[in-house]
């Protein structure tokens, strides 16, 4: 037997990387290192005094140990969990020392042609990390582009210190070779009035002791549906309600866009012969408290004869609204980014009204530098993002981008002001091998606590779609927080949404975000669906809700011990005083302790240590953190500390937290974050 033959038996015979259960191993005190790794040179790592090794199974999963203290640490299986492809491998497994201070795991998915990234948390790794691939482009004849990543074949994944980055060197297998280099900047927390952390990843954790990150998921509220189609068949929405819409709380008022169909299509005898499209239209309704809707009697448009009725003038379908306080004309405020009337790939259009309710058409050009959609896209949410340092992208368009007749995927276009869009040059942003579903249509994003977070809508062949939760730093690559777990899903048989979902970005109300989404009643049972189908099946709007930022969280992994969750070193830019607010759940047997812990020491910086701290007893997305200095932390410039949490009792929860600013009298002056 080859030497590296033998010695890779070996380390898979110490590891027990069997695909049923792990064997207990032998142990590798006397095997030589310089031989393991001469045979598997990128899966093992030797960082500071801990050795980590990292193995593919012969199932085709990820596996991995660490020797550290004498002894090897029971197998962690990666990627057990996770949901596959058909015939989906993991393999070519990579160990790095980051300059985050901690190791990071990258293997290829050859089916999805990407690679994924994990960091190591101290007990276990966190959150997986989608990393992007290879991108490769190619016109057609036909005005599709043949988009696609291409297969990977060799992985070089470094740690810069430098740009303080992990950097990946994919290279692909065709006979002419594309190399390309993506990067993965490490996360840069700050200690100012207004930043934070949700912890709907695990970027900003640096360790973890008896503790497990979990995402949760949305509640449907118990009156749904809250607006269902009326009983009237002459009604513009007696068929459906909330085929896609946007809701947003204003003045004491909930206000909702949505799409809608009566029972005039075309299928209905005498019609003429015109667009699907032409058969929407976008209606309007009021709610004092977001549960109890009004249709209000606008006396727009005429409808089957007559006026009174909640139809909008102006507006077809797809009724993507933005409310823009910041625009010095009050004529512009509202800006409508749905469909108004058939438009080209690059001329596009915007709509804008003084009330939200009358409405007017100009130009608004659409420029594609790099991938062209195959026909005129759609932008499913738009958003000015007050994080960007660069004005040209200031505005943030996300939605639908199909490269071929077929090939449905996700977009992003920016903007310096919201008219003139330009589309990013490697459009899709997120293509169908990505996540577990291979069909996905709209894509929502909204920025929420320095992330861009999203709902990703998957489905079937049929056009059954639920929606996945997805994350991303940079606006440009994007995890799911889930995989195969969808964050807002059909209803059961029987219910009133069994078939399709809609979905709309969330509305903050109090402590939860609220999300409006639209049910169909059946799924569709075949595509092209059967027209009876399409027009008669009707929807309705109802609500799920969450707490705010608690998509995803920390809880105890045995629960009659404690949890100790650390961060990522937060560099102090104030010289303000500041107070902390915790998103948790606690109560007297379920406590929340917060120290102030030296960055580098890791010692507790004088009056702020854990048995200082007033132990959090309660619920809330903002609950204050006490010490005996009252809630005032006195941290000062350049001098980078860390928070470390303490968990008690198996019903306490850690979700994030936020700095906020206080002045003399102790007055919270943190401006509330702008919702979009």
């Amino acid at each position: 037997m080859p030497s590296s033959t033998y010695y890779a038996v070996l380390l898979a015979l110490v590891l027990g990387v069997g695909c049923g259960t792990p064997s207990k191993g032998f142990d590798l005190t006397d095997v030589n290192q310089a031989k393991i790794n001469k045979a598997i040179p990128d899966a093992v790592l030797r960082h500071n005094d801990t050795l980590f090794v990292a193995f593919e199974t012969a199932c085709g999963n990820i596996v991995s140990r660490i020797f550290a203290g004498k002894q090897w640490s029971p197998t962690v299986h990666v990627t057990a969990n996770s949901p596959r492809h058909n015939g989906e491998r993991w393999d070519m497994p990579k160990l790095v020392s980051g300059p985050d201070g901690n190791v990071w795991l990258a293997y290829r998915s050859q089916v999805r042609r990407r690679i994924f990234f994990h960091r190591w948390l101290g007990e276990g790794w966190g959150a997986r990390i989608d990393g992007r691939g290879i991108f490769w482009v190619r016109p057609q004849p036909n005005g599709a582009f043949d988009e696609e990543l291409r297969p990977i074949a060799n992985i070089v994944v470094e740690g810069s210190r430098v740009h303080r980055s992990i950097e990946m060197r994919l290279t692909s297998s065709d006979e002419s070779p594309v190399t390309q280099t993506e990067s993965i900047p490490m996360v840069d927390l700050k200690a100012l009035p207004g930043e934070g952390v949700i912890f709907i990843d695990t970027r900003d954790v640096s360790e973890t002791k008896g503790l497990t990150w979990k995402a949760e998921f949305p509640h449907k509220h118990p009156n749904n549906p809250l607006l269902s189609p009326p009983d009237n068949p002459a009604a513009p929405d007696a068929v459906r309600v909330f085929n896609r819409g946007t809701v947003l709380q204003e003045n004491g008022r909930f206000r909702m866009w949505y799409s809608a169909t009566g029972t005039n299509s075309p299928i209905t005898p005498g019609q003429p012969a015109r667009s699907w499209q032409s058969y929407m239209r976008v209606c309007y309704a009021e709610s004092k408290d977001g549960l109890r809707w009004k249709r209000p009697d606008l006396g727009l448009v005429e409808f089957n004869g007559s006026r009174h009725n909640n139809i909008l003038s102006g507006i077809q379908r797809l009724p993507t609204v933005f409310y823009d306080e910041r625009d010095p004309d009050p004529n512009r405020r509202y800006k409508c980014f749905g469909t108004a009337s058939p438009v080209t790939v690059e001329k596009g259009h915007l709509l804008i009204s003084a009330d939200g309710l009358r409405w007017q058409l100009q130009p608004s050009p659409r420029n594609y530098p790099g991938t062209r959609p195959y026909y005129a896209n759609e932008f499913h949410h738009v958003f000015r993002d007050d994080h960007e340092t660069d004005i040209a992208q200031r505005w943030k368009a996300y939605g639908l981008f199909a490269t071929g007749p077929m090939r449905r995927a996700s977009q992003l276009n920016t903007s310096p002001d919201g008219l003139h869009w330009t589309g990013y040059p490697k459009n899709p942003i997120i293509d169908p091998l990505q996540g577990v579903s291979h069909c996905i249509h709209d894509l929502l994003v909204w920025p929420e606590m320095g992330r861009y977070v999203g709902l990703q809508q998957v489905g079937d062949k049929l056009h059954n779609y639920q929606w996945d939760l997805v994350v991303s730093r940079d606006g440009l690559h994007f995890s799911r927080v889930s995989d195969g777990q969808p964050f807002l899903r059909s209803g059961k048989p029987g219910q009133w949404d069994h078939g399709g979902l809609q979905a709309s970005v969330p509305v903050k109300v109090g402590g939860e975000s609220r999300f409006y989404y639209g049910g169909r009643e059946k799924p569709w049972s075949s595509y092209p669906a059967d027209p009876k189908e399409i027009w008669t099946i009707k929807s309705h709007c109802g609500l799920a809700t969450i707490g705010i930022g608690r998509y995803a969280g920390f809880r105890l992994s045995n629960p009659q011990q404690k949890g100790i969750l650390i961060t990522q070193p937060i560099r102090c830019d104030s010289d303000h005083d500041l107070t902390l607010t915790i998103n948790a759940i606690a109560n007297e047997k379920n406590t929340v302790s917060v120290a102030i812990l030296d960055a580098v020491s890791l010692k507790p910086l004088k009056g702020y240590a854990l048995d200082d701290c007033q132990p959090l007893q309660s619920d809330g997305v903002q609950l204050p953190v006490s010490w005996p200095n009252d809630k005032r932390i006195k941290i000062r410039k350049n001098n980078p500390i860390r928070l470390q949490f303490e968990l008690h009792g198996e019903q306490s929860r850690l979700y994030g937290f936020t700095w906020r600013a206080v002045e003399g009298n102790g007055i919270d002056i943190t401006p509330q974050e702008d919702e979009g």
